[in-house]
């Protein structure tokens, strides 16, 4: 009997131990989100503008600040930078909510956002300003001067700019995947701060 003692406490050893790799797989596999087609077919949709843009070069357009002054667009990115880039004629809502998450994900780390908008008067710009109190650097640059076919989807985008004026990790939120917005963001911020 005390032979078989050892062989006993390795055997149960080995069932508890594969016991709990079950629930545990069981346990993650409950945990993980299942996404709706429509959620999969958007998150499809952003994979694929983003494969098929990325690495391209960006113009070095024209941006004005609240002062007035005119800059660069390459003057301002001295390192990769997160653009979110919106114009008065987007939903105002998308836009705004999107800048409050942007502020909450990027409370400690603003020198790596910049926000281009497109207004059609500096006045309008200035009373977007007064309104919203972002802290990020604001410029507003002309409606589509940034040629390409993000603008045709009529909505925000993000895109990341390269010191050498190259693209990468296109984006075009949508408020109805809250998830998938904040998976993208905290993608970037892990990017950005590597």
């Amino acid at each position: 009997m005390k032979r078989n003692l050892p062989l006993f406490f390795l055997l149960f050893s080995v069932f508890f131990t594969v016991l709990l790799f079950v629930l545990n797989n069981r346990q993650s596999n409950l945990s993980r989100p299942v996404i709706s087609e429509d959620e999969f077919f958007f998150r499809e949709k952003n994979d694929e503008l983003n494969q098929r843009l990325s690495g391209r070069q960006l113009a070095n357009i024209t941006c004005m600040d609240s002062a007035r002054n005119m800059f660069s667009l390459s003057d301002l990115t001295d390192k990769s930078t997160l653009i979110f880039h919106f114009s008065e004629h987007h939903c105002g809502v998308c836009y705004e909510d999107e800048i409050r998450m942007l502020q909450a994900f990027f409370a400690d780390n603003f020198h790596s956002i910049l926000i281009l908008c497109s207004y059609e008067s500096y006045r309008s710009f200035m009373f977007f300003l007064r309104m919203n109190q972002i802290r990020f650097p604001v410029y507003r640059i002309e409606h589509r001067v940034i040629e390409w076919e993000l603008n045709e989807y009529g909505y925000p985008y993000y895109f990341v700019l390269h010191p050498d004026m190259k693209i990468s990790h296109i984006y075009i939120p949508n408020k109805a995947y809250p998830e998938s917005n904040k998976q993208y963001l905290e993608g970037v911020k892990r990017f950005l701060l590597e």
